[in-house]
């Protein structure tokens, strides 16, 4: 993404300044994956709310 010119917010190697931008991790998330099992054909979903550390940092940015 940095090479694109989007940067990960919170990527210590290639985020804004080479170091974490927020507390706690990247701010990259994907709330459904999902696959079919190589072996059983089954399809296979998960899914993840937003961590703390993001949805405040989101926050933070709405009320710039």
């Amino acid at each position: 993404m940095a090479y694109l010119g989007h940067p990960v917010a919170g990527d210590p190697v290639y985020g804004p300044g080479g170091k974490p931008a927020i507390e706690g991790g990247q701010c990259l998330h994907a709330a459904v994956l999902g696959f079919t099992h190589p072996v059983s054909g089954e399809r296979i979903r998960f899914e993840a709310p937003l961590p703390d550390y993001f949805e405040t940092f989101l926050i933070g940015l709405r009320s710039k």
